[in-house]
């Protein structure tokens, strides 16, 4: 169920259909709201209507774009990654290192 202030929105996005404005302005309410998938449930079953439906479908891409947005937002940036790679990398040559120990260890005292 959309919260009331989308509601409201989606309410004069259908008295104007035809207003690309109107669904842009949803549609980044929406994302703002973290309700896209309320968005889309909105819009998918006019997908298929005749006269609503090639709106209904350039709105459902416009989603899934908003949403990839949002999960490039959300990504960890390069350096961090940079920064994890490097401590699995050290941890590994520590360990490789350790267990060469062990090994020669074991074999000189043989």
């Amino acid at each position: 169920m959309l919260p009331a202030e989308l509601a409201a929105e989606w309410e004069a996005v259908l008295a104007a259909w035809e207003d690309a404005g109107r669904h842009a302005v949803f549609l980044e309410r929406c994302a703002q709201a973290g309700a896209l998938d309320l968005a889309a449930a909105r819009y998918r079953p006019l997908a298929e209507d005749a006269v609503r439906g090639e709106r209904a479908r350039a709105a459902l891409d416009r989603i899934v774009a908003l949403a990839e947005r949002e999960l490039r937002r959300g990504a960890t940036p390069r350096d961090t990654l940079r920064r994890n790679r490097r401590i699995v990398l050290a941890v590994a040559l520590a360990l490789a290192l350790a267990f060469l120990i062990v090994i020669v260890r074991a074999f000189l005292a043989h």
